[in-house]
């Protein structure tokens, strides 16, 4: 319950987009993403909703793909919560916007 807390409250705040790049500046992208493998679906649908949040500003996305946010992304894509699985396409569709990125992301689905 404490991790379902903890992850609406970095959803509410990642809306903002001076908060956005406080989270990401301090590191917060690394425990978002650790809690994607949580098996709680409120607990995922947050964290991935914080992530889509994120994924909006530039400077995150290469940072969530450092911090290893692609395969668990891409496992919420099988998600029973239609709210998760759309979060984790979103936040999919920004990462890739990156060519880079859309590489690593063909890698990790293919593997």
């Amino acid at each position: 319950r404490v991790q379902e807390q903890a992850c609406a409250c970095l959803q509410n705040l990642s809306v903002n987009n001076d908060n956005k790049l406080k989270l990401i500046e301090e590191g917060g992208i690394r425990g978002i993403v650790s809690l994607l493998t949580v098996q709680d679906l409120a607990v995922q649908e947050h964290a991935c909703g914080a992530l889509r949040n994120l994924s909006a500003v530039e400077e995150a996305r290469n940072v969530m793909v450092f911090e290893g946010g692609l395969p668990p992304l891409i496992a919420m894509l099988r998600s029973k919560s239609n709210a998760v699985q759309e979060h984790a396409c979103v936040t999919l569709r920004h990462l890739t916007s990156s060519e880079v990125n859309r590489g690593k992301l063909v890698k990790k689905m293919v593997c």
